[in-house]
């Protein structure tokens, strides 16, 4: 315990100089009957070291682990597969950046709120020793919170996957199924004459892309409920008091991959236009866990061109060049939109067009409703192919600008009164009248132009309703249906028509398939076929969530070999074909395994992984719920949410489980932003420290 009793004085003494005004006793943290944290402070930054805290209470582990990435010290903790993680962070230069552009590119008020999350961060770390997975990860700083956001949003702009391409070898394994819903209708299409917004993502629901309910309240400004991610800290999809947003997954052309035309004698010197330049060399030395405790020193090297990261192969060197690169910004345009009070305050923050992607649907109590797609998009010159890889010897591939975000596709207030997007195309947004139209936007930005199976089945539903009410709005989210028809359903087709005859072996499969009412509810049998067969198609072929888009192009003898798959695999393991969806595919948690309904690509989306019984567990799905109710009458909005497990990652806690029963039996729980409803329901109140 020495060394625990010497971190816990330097991390008590580096609380105090890093923000001396943070008083514990001026942070109340209220916890309700499902575990929520609702923080209660003065100012801003003491909401912000509040989070810190009680994030820590119910997740710490997995918050050291983004905080570990953060230092580059994954590599002593999870060997090989850490230190790729270490890798990328150098690669990229995240760390470097950060500290060239903190001073400068960030409000000293931002500032100081990072300075509290660290502080709070470092002091739970010192109150709890026997917690800090790493001797050496504390105490942290406001740098390392950004660095850690930061090299999420890396990954988020897709950086590795370029740079996996390059140097062949897996940098970061992330499910490619990440996607989400989100829809917005206004008193035009309202029962009531309420603005209504459903947020639901669709991401891991463990992990470091996993969800975290929060309100946080200060006398600042801060009066926001909604959902973070572990380390993270903003609320980044939620609602406040007068306005809510969502984000979904947008396709966007964001990196680009050069080059290079080396010098023919001089090392290191390569051709741009008529000048010889050089590239500036990056070595590094990664820790390895092999057993124990007990690592080893790899060296690794990467360069660094006027185009950004460079990586040297059998085939040359390569530069990959995208905006994020040089920006820092984008965790203060969130902290900017979780203060706004109104559509302009809010239109102001997204103008920071700090986000490297998303999609946005917001609404608000005013009546107002909006979608953005953006992203740090380069202004490209014509004349390449920016899909391919680019020449780096010449400045007219070479881009310094990205689109404004009043250059990007954007609506507002659509009189049909809805807006939505899940993961669709944005020029698919609203009713056909009065949606964007793709020819008004370059080709190389990248938009998707196709439409998913939730995109045709959202616009099937709301096409049913000349009003809809706040019940008919929340069951869109939890649809479990195929569209009637979609771009993917007319690829298969010709493999649907098979006749049953021609193949004996898996005649019964084929009948059960063709019969297939085509909803994934938890009774369905043909759903639990449809599943195997496609979950083993999508693997042979390699395919992700952009075949919904796209569709796919299979020929009868992969169709059959994976319906023998599928025949097999639940009597292997079932002992018949007639296997109910809920019983093959499962909620799961600790000891907790629940029957589970929803399917890729419906509106109630869901993603598993096969365990040892012959089940999918689910991994991917609906991580967080909300259904927001503005009204101009009602000084707080109505909220429902939902979350897949519960408030704490923590086995021991009530709140591990709690929401799952909830969970599979599509149901939300009422919350408030109401400080005083707050206070009259809480279970616990207390101080951190």
């Amino acid at each position: 315990m020495k060394h625990f009793s010497t971190l816990l004085a330097i991390l008590f003494s580096g609380t105090i100089t890093l923000h001396a005004e943070i008083n514990p006793e001026n942070i109340t943290i209220v916890r309700d009957q499902w575990g929520v944290p609702h923080i209660f402070t003065k100012t801003n930054a003491e909401a912000a070291f509040g989070l810190a805290w009680a994030h820590a209470e119910d997740d710490f582990y997995t918050i050291q682990e983004v905080y570990l990435t953060a230092k580059g010290f994954m590599g002593r903790i999870k060997g090989r597969e850490g230190a790729v993680r270490d890798f990328l962070l150098h690669a990229c230069r995240i760390r470097e950046t950060v500290e060239k552009k903190f001073e400068t590119d960030l409000s000293a008020e931002f500032k100081d709120y990072l300075k509290a999350y660290a502080a709070g961060l470092n002091a739970y770390a010192a109150a709890n020793p026997n917690q800090v997975v790493h001797r050496k990860l504390f105490p942290i700083g406001p740098q390392d919170a950004l660095v850690s956001s930061m090299f999420t949003l890396t990954i988020v702009t897709g950086v590795h996957n370029y740079i996996q391409d390059v140097i062949e070898e897996n940098l970061v394994d992330l499910p490619q199924n990440i996607g989400s819903n989100t829809y917005a209708v206004n008193s035009n299409m309202s029962e009531d004459g309420s603005t209504y917004l459903a947020v639901n993502p669709h991401t891991p629901m463990e992990g470091s892309f996993s969800w975290y309910e929060v309100y946080l309240n200060s006398e600042e400004g801060l009066n926001i409920l909604g959902g973070t991610f572990p380390g993270g800290v903003n609320v980044y999809s939620g609602t406040n008091k007068n306005l809510g947003w969502a984000h979904t997954w947008n396709g966007l052309n964001l990196v680009d991959v050069y080059q290079l035309e080396m010098h023919p004698s001089k090392k290191y010197k390569y051709r741009f236009d008529d000048k010889w330049l050089e590239l500036v060399k990056h070595p590094i030395w990664l820790r390895v866990a092999l057993i124990g405790k007990i690592s080893i020193p790899v060296r690794r090297v990467t360069y660094e061109s006027i185009h950004g990261p460079v990586f040297k192969t059998n085939q040359g060197y390569f530069a990959i060049r995208y905006a994020l690169y040089n920006d820092i910004r984008a965790i203060e345009q969130w902290y900017r939109m979780n203060l706004a009070n109104d559509f302009n305050e809010f239109y102001d923050a997204l103008s920071m067009n700090a986000l490297p992607r998303f999609n946005i649907v917001y609404a608000d109590r005013d009546d107002n409703i909006f979608y953005l797609n953006t992203g740090l998009i380069p202004k490209r010159n014509e004349g390449f192919d920016y899909t391919k890889v680019l020449p780096g010897n010449t400045s007219a591939s070479f881009w310094n600008e990205v689109y404004t975000v009043d250059e990007l596709p954007q609506l507002l207030n659509p009189v049909c009164g809805f807006l939505f997007n899940v993961n669709n195309s944005p020029f698919s947004a609203s009713c056909a009248e009065e949606n964007l139209q793709a020819e008004n936007f370059s080709p190389d930005m990248g938009f998707r132009i196709n439409d998913n199976n939730r995109a045709y089945r959202f616009k099937e539903i709301i096409a049913k309703y000349e009003k809809i009410n706040f019940e008919e709005f929340k069951a869109i989210k939890w649809d479990e249906s195929f569209p009637e028809n979609s771009v993917f359903l007319e690829s298969l087709l010709p493999i649907f028509d098979l006749p049953p005859s021609r193949f004996p072996r898996v005649s019964g499969t084929i009948k059960q398939i063709q019969s297939w009412n085509g909803v994934a509810d938890l009774e369905s049998t043909g759903a639990s076929l449809m599943l195997l067969t496609f979950q083993y198609i999508f693997d042979k072929l390699d395919l992700d969530d952009a075949a919904f888009l796209s569709g796919i192009s299979i020929d009868e003898e992969l169709y059959v070999e994976a319906l023998y798959y599928a025949q097999n695999h639940l009597i292997t393991h079932f002992d018949n074909t007639e296997v109910p969806l809920g019983v093959l595919q499962r909620h799961v948690r600790g000891e907790k395994s629940l029957p589970v309904s929803g399917f890729p690509d419906v509106l109630t989306a869901r993603y598993g992984v096969k365990n040892e019984r012959g089940e999918f567990d689910i991994m991917i799905g609906d991580a967080y719920t909300m259904f927001v109710r503005f009204s101009k009458e009602n000084e707080y909005p109505e909220v429902e949410t939902l979350h897949p497990f519960g408030s704490s990652s923590r086995p021991e806690s009530p709140h591990y489980t709690d929401q799952m029963e909830l969970y599979i039996n599509k149901q939300t729980k009422t919350m408030t932003l109401n400080p005083e409803e707050i206070m009259e329901k809480a279970v616990k109140i207390y101080n951190p420290m």
